[in-house]
């Protein structure tokens, strides 16, 4: 139930901080400063919410993956831990450029304080509105627990 109950609150406030107007400002804000860096959209409806290389017409960097040794099965009464391979990764020159860009803008806009500011004014809306399913959570949890230390306790 607290597991649900989290899952629960966690999608709430993404949800309500994703509709959220000043959010949506902030991440326009974001992308016309990108553009001002000379990073102009070209393609991307979402490109608001989640600037990335694809939204800017740049390619990114390659992904390699880097094998020690061939992996194959253990012999006959041997036990092999396989780890899985390491990876490279080589960003290409505009990526760096956009993503130092991109953190500038970050940085010029405040826009990480004011995002956390957002979510932590939304989270703490949506935790009144939960508050009585906490307590009646927090009432079950006390009955179990008083349960078992009676079991344990031999009565």
């Amino acid at each position: 139930a607290l597991i649900r109950l989290g899952t629960t609150l966690h999608n709430a406030s993404m949800e309500a901080l994703l509709a959220n107007e000043e959010f949506r400002r902030l991440h326009q804000a974001r992308v016309a400063c990108l553009a001002e860096a000379g990073f102009s959209v070209k393609r991307g409806p979402d490109v608001w919410l989640r600037p990335s290389g694809e939204h800017f017409g740049i390619r990114f960097g390659e992904v390699e993956e880097v094998f020690d040794e061939p992996v194959s099965g253990p012999a006959p009464g041997e036990v092999k831990v396989i780890y899985p391979p390491e990876r490279s990764y080589t960003p290409g020159e505009q990526e760096v450029k956009l993503a130092l860009a991109d953190v500038a803008c970050r940085e010029k806009l405040g826009f990480h304080e004011k995002v956390l500011a957002l979510a932590i004014e939304i989270q703490a809306e949506l935790m009144e509105e939960i508050e009585p399913n906490l307590q009646e959570l927090k009432i079950a949890l006390d009955d179990i627990l008083d349960t078992m230390r009676q079991i344990e306790g031999g009565g």
